[in-house]
């Protein structure tokens, strides 16, 4: 095959390599390693449930705006006495280990759809005001 050849489809193979990366940031989420992310199991009539998690390796400094799961109804930011929060006040600072911890800030699951029974584990998705969504994998432990 002729250089010109490999030259006028060059172009083309390019275009195909780079509309199979990812577009944007907003498309990854947030530069972040979960080292774990859990929740406790509930009783047959309970209808909450926190969550927690722990963030490393943090290469991003956006704010938290938003949380969803399919486990439940909507899912709350609250402080360690329980009281709920702006998701606003949850943001990741670069090199800075942070999570959601017992006894301070952490997610609140309202509106159980089901018991969480010891062993499932399920979604809970993550939406950052810049860096787009990030999905947890919660385990019940």
């Amino acid at each position: 095959m002729s250089i010109f050849r490999i030259a006028r489809y060059l172009p083309f193979a390019l275009a195909a390599v780079i509309s199979t990366l990812p577009a944007t940031a907003e498309e990854r989420g947030p530069e972040v390693q979960v080292l774990e992310a859990y929740v406790a199991p509930t009783k047959p009539k309970q209808t909450s449930a926190d969550v927690y998690a722990r963030f490393v390796n943090v290469e991003t400094t956006d704010r938290l705006v938003g949380a969803d799961s399919p486990a439940c109804e909507r899912v709350e930011l609250v402080a360690g006495d329980g009281t709920q929060l702006r998701f606003e006040e949850f943001g990741f600072q670069e090199d800075v280990e942070t999570g959601f911890r017992e006894g301070a800030r952490h997610l609140r699951l309202v509106g159980l759809k089901h018991p969480l029974e010891h062993g499932q584990s399920f979604g809970v998705t993550l939406h950052f005001e810049d860096d787009g969504p990030l999905e947890l994998n919660v385990t019940v432990q």
